[in-house]
């Protein structure tokens, strides 16, 4: 699945909001979030950083999509999350993108 680095930073957050699970459901959210994490090869030539407020920024000149492919049962996490999100009313407008690669808006 071709991801921006958006992407890659807010897959994890839904990730985040799947607060109960067993061993297998806690396996494929490590699983998930070890294959989206940044090299610092990747954080130095994509000049990511955190600014003062807590948010991400990068350089957006620099051409930045990633191959990542993940199992059934990473799609199938990535999605319950995405749902517990959209239930709990913590989607926003820019978020769409994102989930629009995972299920339909």
């Amino acid at each position: 699945m071709e991801l921006t680095i958006k992407d890659r930073i807010y897959i994890p957050v839904f990730l985040l909001s799947i607060t109960k699970s067993g061993l297998i459901k806690a396996s494929l959210i490590h699983s998930t979030t070890e294959a989206l994490k940044f090299t610092p090869a990747e954080i130095q030539e994509y000049q990511l950083r955190d600014n003062t407020l807590g948010f991400t920024e990068w350089k957006p000149t620099k051409e930045n999509s990633f191959n990542i492919e993940f199992t059934p049962g990473q799609m199938e996490i990535i999605k319950e999350g995405i749902e517990i999100m959209d239930k709990a009313e913590q989607i926003s407008a820019d978020m769409i993108p994102t989930i629009s690669k995972f299920i339909s808006v």
